[in-house]
């Protein structure tokens, strides 16, 4: 090889040695920024799996705690090249403490426990699966003048029976959503609706009944069985999101549910700071915040809460 090709030769070398770190950089910085894009879009066509940690406290009258670990796989399918079917399972997994205390009560002659006498299932320290939901929205594979919207149903499950606050019921129901994006913000809402259609007749949590001293204790006049209530309740979820160049998120939203048997509405506010990154070869999102509520029903939270979580993002 001539000493002119030599040049040539290592020119090149030294060239592309400079040149593609800066490709991999732009290409890294493209996929964040579709990753922050997208994460922010509840109804996205993008494979991701959200797992929260969220901690109440004063929950319920007897102002106990809550912890909560939740899974959130995103799955998309899609149909043909102008519609998806996108698909939202929410599986909740929770540890309480104190919701019903465990503790000795006076009734008549007896002194018994709430939890193993009464056969109060939740007193004292559980835990298990909340109701889980499972949601399946038909979605247009573009936007539509700026927006992207889904419609589908909604379907629940009932938690374990030790846990309060589940329904005990098996549910179904519309859901629908609507998403803009512009440059630098994301906002819409998620709403559903959900009627019981089959479950449990008795409130296990609540109910003593099936203890040996329910006969005893319902001799001296008390009874200890609680229906399940019905469910009739309407969830929307508004949200608002600002996205910047650095892959930093700010989002505000609230996850409020009305309860049309009770005629009372639930209504959070949730704050969160987002970052995506990518360790690896997997691309990800931090989120950390707290939560408030502005109600102040029976079984709402008295204090601040907090979330953490990280979702693995999956761009095609």
């Amino acid at each position: 090889m001539s000493i002119r090709k030599y040049k040539i030769s290592s020119l090149l070398v030294l060239m592309l040695a400079v040149v593609m770190p800066v490709f991999a950089q732009e290409d890294e910085a493209s996929k964040k920024a579709e990753a922050s894009r997208k994460a922010a879009n509840p109804i996205c066509a993008m494979f991701a799996v959200p797992i929260e940690y969220d901690h109440y406290q004063k929950v319920g009258p007897y102002d106990g705690t809550m912890d909560a670990i939740t899974l959130k796989p995103v799955i998309p399918v899609a149909i043909n090249e102008d519609w998806n079917i996108v698909s939202r399972t929410i599986i909740p997994y929770v540890w309480q403490d104190g919701i019903v205390p465990d503790m000795n009560k006076t009734i008549g002659p007896l002194t018994v426990n709430t939890k193993d006498d009464l056969g109060y299932k939740y007193a004292g320290k559980n835990h298990g699966f909340w109701d889980i939901q499972e949601s399946m929205f038909i979605t247009p594979s573009k936007a539509m003048n700026g927006f992207l919207w889904g419609v589908g149903g909604v379907f629940g499950f009932p938690g374990e029976k030790q846990i309060a606050g589940i329904t005990g019921k098996y549910t179904a129901g519309p859901t629908a959503a609507v998403v803009r994006e512009d440059s630098i913000f994301t906002y819409g809402f998620l709403t559903s609706h959900s009627w019981s259609y089959a479950g449990r007749d008795k409130d296990y949590g609540k109910s003593g009944s099936e203890h040996a001293l329910a006969g005893i204790v319902s001799a001296n006049g008390l009874d200890l069985t609680v229906e399940a209530e019905d469910v009739n309740k309407t969830y929307i979820q508004p949200f608002l999101t600002l996205r910047t160049k650095t892959y930093t998120g700010l989002s505000l939203t609230s996850e409020s549910t009305y309860n049309w048997k009770t005629e009372k509405w639930s209504v959070p506010v949730i704050g969160l700071l987002t970052q995506v990154v990518k360790i690896g070869p997997q691309i990800m999102q931090l989120k950390l915040g707290g939560h408030y509520w502005l109600t102040d029903n029976e079984n709402d939270p008295d204090e601040w809460g907090y979330r953490a979580a990280v979702t693995l993002l999956y761009l095609k």
